[in-house]
């Protein structure tokens, strides 16, 4: 199993594996999301004032033409922060989000595609994702509150997610 926690546990018994059984691996991630994170440092690189916190919005392919909306819904928050918003390979929508007026308080990232995921996520202060199991994980890892976002059912098997979060 992934993780030694019982919601996931009292799935086992209905496919009858004896406790003796059960091993815990985690979920294979890449090693960069078990390295120290210099967050200073990578703020600085990435240009992103280290005073402000910093929302990542993260919702894969499935989910990424709600972003416009997901970013729109955020302007009338009256507290200043960053956005990280990944569009991973769904360069589509970068006109769209790059023509949007932020409010004063707002600064904001496109962030394509990208090797440096993790550091991205390691600089966040709270990540809005989907369930998606590997970034699931990836953001356990790293230690970053997360919100999921549940206006969708999502895939089935991140369904569970939804309940473990």
């Amino acid at each position: 199993l992934i993780f030694d926690d019982k919601s996931i546990k009292n799935n086992v018994p209905t496919r009858r594996i004896a406790d003796a059984r059960i091993t815990y691996n985690g979920f294979p991630l890449r090693p960069e999301f078990f390295e120290t994170k210099d967050k200073i440092w990578l703020r600085q690189l990435f240009e992103i004032d280290i005073d402000v916190p910093v929302l990542m919005i993260m919702m894969g392919l499935q989910g990424s033409d709600s972003l416009v909306d997901i970013v729109k819904s955020l302007f009338p928050l009256s507290v200043r922060f960053h956005l990280l918003v990944c569009i991973g390979r769904n360069t589509n929508i970068k006109n769209a989000l790059g023509a949007l007026v932020l409010p004063p308080l707002i600064s904001m990232t496109i962030v394509e595609e990208t090797s440096r995921i993790s550091d991205f996520m390691a600089i966040s202060d709270l990540i809005y994702t989907k369930t998606g199991s590997a970034s699931f994980c990836e953001i356990i890892q790293l230690k970053v509150p997360m919100m999921i976002d549940g206006t969708s059912k999502g895939l089935v098997w991140e369904q569970f997610n939804h309940v473990f979060a």
